[in-house]
């Protein structure tokens, strides 16, 4: 089985993308699969018109990748990949759609607020809705990227770099507890 590894991309998190393709790429290539890794551009796209592989393992990340945005032009191709699905990959990468799906669906979630740049710099928001501390958050990045912990009104200002990745952002009430990430997988 031939499996293209697509990495790279533009976004912030191009480096840790293309890290995990090699991962992926070693521990499929030590199980005997044929890779590729293919860079998220657009000879990507030509590459595999000509060419393509029985599967594409999607390693690229963040905003203007995996959010909805690759899915639709392996579908095109009829190439079958990992992970979502175009609409729900829309959806877990905006953070703001989320949380209203989630409350729609009575799932508990920390109180929330979205906040764009204008009621930001004409301080037309209430933080203590929310509470200190809480977190500012670019609803469509991952990672840590366009987050910001703020602990009281002294670090409100904190918040003004995550407003480059998107406006409006996430404000959200932090709650403590430990971090845990987990890959799931499922076989057919």
């Amino acid at each position: 089985m031939k499996v293209a590894i697509v990495h790279g991309g533009t976004s912030t998190e191009k480096a840790g993308s293309t890290r995990n393709a090699l991962h992926v790429e070693e521990v499929l290539s030590r199980i005997k699969y044929e890779t590729e890794l293919v860079l998220y551009d657009r000879d990507m796209l030509e590459k595999f018109r000509l060419n393509p592989p029985d599967v594409v393992f999607v390693c690229v990340q963040g905003k203007g990748h995996v959010d909805g945005t690759v899915q639709p032009l392996l579908n095109f191709f009829k190439i079958p990949y990992t992970g979502s699905k175009t609409l729900g990959a829309a959806i877990i990468n905006n953070k703001i759609v989320s949380k209203e799906l989630f409350e729609r669906a009575g799932i508990l979630t920390p109180p929330w607020q979205s906040l764009s740049l204008a009621d930001y710099k004409t301080g037309n928001f209430d933080f203590s809705r929310i509470g200190f501390p809480l977190v500012a958050k670019a609803p469509t990045q991952g990672g840590s990227f366009g987050i910001e912990l703020i602990k009281s009104s002294e670090d409100v200002p904190k918040i003004e770099p995550v407003f480059t990745y998107d406006d409006p952002i996430l404000i959200e009430k932090f709650i403590y507890g430990r971090f845990v990430t987990l890959g799931l997988l499922r076989r057919n």
